[in-house]
């Protein structure tokens, strides 16, 4: 290095710009080698160096744009998770998927309250919409220099390594791109995920954060809430509190079908979210047994029972306040002496 800035560096040069100068060679100069405090030129050409150099070309928004389909793909292993850019974005994102179905939307970075509200407004069934957002407040991969990096270095690995036909290398362009694509996904992983709850209030909507410890896959955060954020349990108590607080101006549950208590559900934000459509029906078939509410059909009604309804039964199913099922009194009846 010193023989190299005696014969290249004159009065009046900046030695850190030679220095820079000599380190960008290394870098990204395929066939120039540093070993053993020599600099020199091999016929063997550094892997590493080409995909460098030939990674300048990549379009850093190309390369945002694969660590966050990464991101959900392999991290979150949901490939239909939506992934927050901007508010347009998620709410053509989200106008494209089954508004009946549970829909997450995966924010890279944390948002602000009112970022939130406008994801919520205006879209079909918002109760369905599930957000998750950084356990780190601080993380922002829409502008992480690291994510983005990693991405021109994946994707110019790649092309490299569809290009030759030298099995030795496609081995060494495999491995490079393999690397930076485990970069990526351990950052996402490192950055964890809260999930948003959403709750109302005469003021308007509000939101808490619910650590979701380890999870970081589609399944560990649904596990995680159907055990700690919306359980049976939870289920039943808004229930109850539904049939306690009804009436004739306020009233979405008592006389209403489980269809279209299940609806409710899902248009109206700040109530349980319904993981599963079982959830729903066990915490009805619960209260039903402990006569806390009453189940009418055409068919047959229960009050104090085990209802035993089918799927298009359970739709027509009304909702009512606890009656005397007759069934159930034959049951309990004592004999005559």
């Amino acid at each position: 290095e010193q023989e190299l800035a005696r014969q290249v560096i004159k009065p009046g040069d900046n030695y850190n710009d030679y220095t820079t100068a000599l380190n960008a060679f290394v870098k990204l100069g395929a066939y120039f080698q540093h070993g053993e405090d020599s600099y020199f030129f091999d016929t063997q050409e550094k892997p590493y160096a080409k995909v460098e150099y030939k990674s300048l070309n990549i379009d850093p928004r190309n390369a945002l744009n694969f660590a966050l389909d990464r991101y959900r793909k392999n991290v979150f292993n949901d490939t239909y998770a939506v992934v927050y850019r901007e508010e347009s974005q998620v709410k053509n994102d989200l106008f494209q998927m089954d508004k009946n179905s549970l829909r997450y939307i995966l924010s890279p970075k944390r948002l602000g309250d009112d970022e939130r509200k406008k994801i919520y407004s205006g879209i079909e069934n918002p109760n369905n919409v599930l957000l998750l957002e950084p356990k780190s407040d601080t993380f922002n991969a829409l502008n992480n220099h690291d994510i983005v990096r990693w991405g021109q270095l994946n994707l110019a690995a790649f092309d490299l390594k569809n290009s030759t036909t030298d099995p030795e290398r496609k081995r060494q362009y495999e491995r490079i791109e393999n690397d930076n694509a485990r970069y990526i996904d351990d950052t996402f992983r490192k950055a964890g995920l809260t999930f948003v709850l959403v709750t109302k209030n005469a003021a308007g909507l509000e939101f808490e954060l619910e650590n979701m410890g380890t999870a970081i896959s589609k399944t560990d955060v649904f596990e995680q809430l159907k055990k700690n954020v919306f359980p049976v349990q939870r289920i039943e108590e808004h229930l109850i509190n539904g049939v306690e607080t009804a009436d004739g101006k306020s009233n979405w549950i008592l006389n209403q079908t489980f269809l279209d208590v299940k609806m409710t559900y899902r248009k109206t934000l700040g109530f349980p979210v319904i993981l599963t459509h079982t959830l729903l029906i066990d915490s009805i078939k619960n209260l039903c047994q402990s006569k806390m509410i009453g189940l009418r059909h055409n068919r047959e009604s229960f009050c104090g029972r085990y209802p035993t309804y089918s799927d298009s039964e359970w739709n027509e199913a009304s909702i009512v306040e606890p009656f005397p099922d007759e069934d159930v009194e034959r049951t309990f009846k004592k004999p005559d002496k």
